[in-house]
């Protein structure tokens, strides 16, 4: 399912500063291109999911990520942008 995807991806992210979409694409039996679909559905859900160049790069958490909320933990952060896209994604299941 699509959110499970998206969480895991976020807690994948959490947990390492970078991965390439390649490695995400083989964990979940998807495409790199539905991993990079995945990546867009994050920024448009409010969490800032950056792609970095070159022979060190892959996949990211913005820098801006752990202080957009002080009070709360990565995590926690996290949890309240997919509720965010939670919602969205049910809404547009509504309207298809």
């Amino acid at each position: 399912m699509k959110l499970e995807r998206l969480l895991s991806i976020i807690v994948i992210l959490i947990n390492r500063r970078i991965v390439q979409a390649k490695e995400l694409a083989e964990r979940f039996e998807v495409s790199v291109r539905t991993i990079y679909r995945d990546i867009d559905a994050l920024n448009k859900a409010g969490i800032p999911v950056v792609t970095y160049q070159g022979s060190g790069g892959g996949i990211g958490l913005a820098a801006s990520f752990p202080n957009r909320y002080p009070k709360y933990s990565r995590l926690k952060q996290a949890n309240c942008s997919l509720t965010s896209l939670r919602g969205e994604i049910e809404i547009r299941s509504m309207t298809n």
